[in-house]
């Protein structure tokens, strides 16, 4: 895997020191330059591929932004968790090993059937909260409802992160990176990232905000350049989110270091 700034040395290695968000920025910046122009293309292949899919289905009278347990949202959402896994391994191969970019093979596939999973239950998790809505009535038992799926859904989220450096690993060709040892490996990691995602969510909540309040305010969908600026955004998001993975992988798995040496 590409180094991160500071894989040079790792002078008194301790793997259970923790990564703080700034590291994990500095070390996904850092993965940005080293992959260069390749960043570029991988981000408009995601936003392609993501408006691709959604106007495909549109064409074929498939709500995509309202979850419901319909065939034609069924095999929208199998289609667009496939889509988003292969994005989201082809981002971790670009941010880790920008050499291999465009190899189209088994570790790649492997990491991107994981992280399509994921993706599967959050949007199934979606559509159950959709049909909780559709089902219940009374006032209170709606708040419940909805804030059990809301829950379920922060659990999810966090489980997801826990596990994030096993699709990684499978990417880089490793198979004795378990579950449960991406678990234990993104301990004193978890908090960073996660504050790491809000910072990269930034840029995307500007953007999308006023697009969002202007469809509401005219009592109509998304246009088609809202739509198209959402997949962009999330693309990116995307490329960089997956640099933040690589740098934790590379200091949890294949370097580890004290925070102290990262950046020497």
């Amino acid at each position: 895997m590409v180094a991160v700034a500071a894989d040079v040395e790792a002078r008194g290695a301790d793997p259970r020191a923790r990564i703080g968000t700034i590291t994990q920025l500095r070390g996904a910046a850092a993965r940005a330059r080293a992959a260069g122009w390749r960043v570029l293309v991988v981000w408009l292949g995601l936003a392609a591929g993501g408006q691709v899919v959604q106007h495909g289905f549109a064409l074929m009278g498939v709500d995509a932004a309202a979850a419901q347990a319909a065939p034609g949202y069924l095999a929208y959402a199998l289609a667009a968790s496939g889509i988003s896994g292969l994005g989201a391994a082809w981002a971790m191969r670009v941010m880790s090993e920008p050499a291999r970019w465009l190899r189209f093979d088994r570790p790649l596939l492997e990491g991107a059937l994981i992280t399509a999973g994921m993706v599967l239950c959050l949007m199934a998790l979606g559509l159950l909260n959709v049909l909780v809505a559709q089902s219940v009535t009374e006032p209170g038992m709606m708040v419940v409802a909805g804030s059990s799926v809301v829950l379920l859904a922060l659990v999810l989220i966090w489980v997801g992160m826990r596990l994030t450096l096993w699709p990684m690993a499978r990417v880089a060709g490793r198979k004795d990176i378990t579950p449960a040892m991406s678990w234990r490996l993104m301990r004193r990691a978890t908090r960073g990232m996660l504050l790491g995602y809000a910072v990269l969510l930034i840029p995307l909540i500007v953007l999308l905000v006023p697009l969002m309040v202007e469809a509401a305010a005219a009592g109509a969908p998304p246009s088609s350049g809202s739509l198209l600026a959402s997949q962009a955004a999330s693309g990116l998001f995307t490329v960089l989110a997956y640099g933040l993975v690589a740098a934790v992988y590379t200091l949890r798995v294949e370097n580890p270091a004290t925070v102290a040496d990262v950046f020497d």
